[in-house]
C-alpha cells in the first residue's frame, strides 16, 4: 500500500470469518508471527505488517502523529473493506496497537499484547527523545566509536540491565540498525498515548509477559493495568526474545474465544 511516496507493506495470510492484524516489533518483520499464523489461519483473516522503517515498509523523515496513523491505516482498512478487526502486537507493535484503538474505537474488538511497548516509558528513551537531549541520542547513534564507549562505560556502572546492555551489543553493532533505532525512537514517539487516553480503549486487551523479561518489565505493565477499562494479565516464564514462540498457544486460546 503506497500512500505519496509512503509505503506501508503487509501480508494477507488465512481466510477466517474473522479478521487480525499484526504489528511486530523492533528489528523484525511480517514474518516474525509465523508461529501464531500457523495456529489461527483457519479461523482468521490475517494481515501481517512491516512497522515503517522496518522490512519493506518505507516512510519520510519525519514524526507520526496520531492522525498521521489514522489516515495511513484507515486507507487500508477501505481498500480491504475491514470494518472491525482484532490486534496482535509484540514489544513495539504495542505502541501502534494502542494508538490503532486510540483512533479507530469502533472498530477494534479485541487485543493480544505480547510484552508491548506504549504503556510505560524506559527512562533511556525520555532521555533519548527530550528536545534538550535528543541531539546526544542522535550523535551515538551515527558515530559507533562514540556509542560503543559508552556501552562499554554503562556496562562498567551498571548503568543499565545486563540484557539492555545485551540488546545494544547485538542489535546496534551495525549502523543500519543504530538509524532503525533512531528513526523508530524519535518518529513513533507521537503515537505514545498519555495515560488519560488508555481508559478511553473500549475493547477488550490481553496482556502477555514475561517474567524473566527485563526490556518490557512486567510490574511496570502491571501498574498501569487499571488504566485500562477491561484488561487481564497473563504471565508466562519467558525472556523477551522468547514471547512471540512462546505465547502462541496462549494467543491462539485467547482467540479462538468469542469477540466480546
Amino acid at each position: 500500500m503506497v500512500m505519496e511516496g509512503n509505503q506501508l507493506f503487509y501480508k494477507k495470510f488465512g481466510n477466517g470469518n474473522k479478521t487480525i492484524v499484526l504489528f511486530h516489533g523492533f528489528g523484525q518483520t511480517h514474518e516474525i508471527f509465523e508461529p501464531w499464523i500457523d495456529l489461527i489461519q483457519n479461523s482468521y483473516t490475517i494481515y501481517s505488517f512491516d512497522l515503517y522503517y522496518h522490512g519493506k515498509s518505507m516512510r519520510a523523515e519525519n514524526p507520526l502523529t496520531l492522525k498521521n496513523w489514522k489516515v495511513d491505516f484507515d486507507q487500508f482498512l477501505q481498500q480491504n473493506e475491514i470494518n472491525d478487526f482484532d490486534i496482535g502486537a509484540f514489544s513495539l507493535g504495542g505502541r501502534f496497537a494502542l494508538a490503532t484503538a486510540k483512533m479507530f474505537p469502533k472498530s477494534v474488538k479485541k487485543m493480544i499484547l505480547v510484552a508491548p511497548d506504549g504503556v510505560y516509558q524506559n527512562p533511556w528513551y525520555k532521555v533519548a527523545v527530550h528536545p534538550a537531549t535528543n541531539w546526544i541520542f542522535r550523535y551515538l547513534m551515527y558515530h559507533p566509536d562514540q556509542f560503543n564507549s559508552l556501552v562499554k562505560l554503562a556496562r562498567q556502572f551498571s548503568l543499565a540491565s545486563y540484557s539492555m546492555i545485551r540488546f545494544a551489543e547485538k542489535e546496534l553493532s551495525i549502523i543500519e540498525n543504530r538509524i532503525r533505532v533512531y528513526r523508530s525512537w524519535m518518529y513513533f514517539k507521537c503515537l505514545f498515548l498519555k495515560k488519560t487516553q488508555f481508559s478511553e480503549i473500549q475493547c477488550q486487551i490481553d496482556f502477555i509477559l514475561g517474567e524473566q523479561d527485563s526490556i518490557i518489565i512486567p510490574e511496570k505493565i502491571q501498574e498501569k493495568e487499571q488504566l485500562f477499562k477491561y484488561s487481564n494479565t497473563h504471565l508466562l516464564p519467558l525472556k523477551h526474545h522468547q514471547m512471540i514462540e512462546g505465547s502462541k498457544s496462549l494467543v491462539s486460546s485467547l482467540l479462538s474465544e468469542d469477540n466480546l
